[in-house]
């Protein structure tokens, strides 16, 4: 299910490098810092006027009774 998470790719990039998320746990160090130097990247080519929406897909599982 997909679920909006920011407008655009700056908001993101600012999410994502004031409040790390529990996820990164996993990555190294030179994994960690290449990701939000990427981001920063991809943010400052992103047209103002166009903001590219950041969408996070969540599973979701419902239970039902036979």
């Amino acid at each position: 299910m997909p679920s909006p998470v920011t407008r655009g790719l700056r908001d993101f990039h600012e999410r994502m490098t004031i409040r790390p998320q529990s996820k990164f746990t996993r990555l190294t160090e030179a994994e960690y810092a290449a990701g939000p130097r990427r981001l920063a990247a991809d943010a400052r080519a992103e047209p103002q006027d166009r903001p590219s929406p950041v969408v996070e897909r969540y599973d979701v599982l419902v239970p039902t009774r036979p």
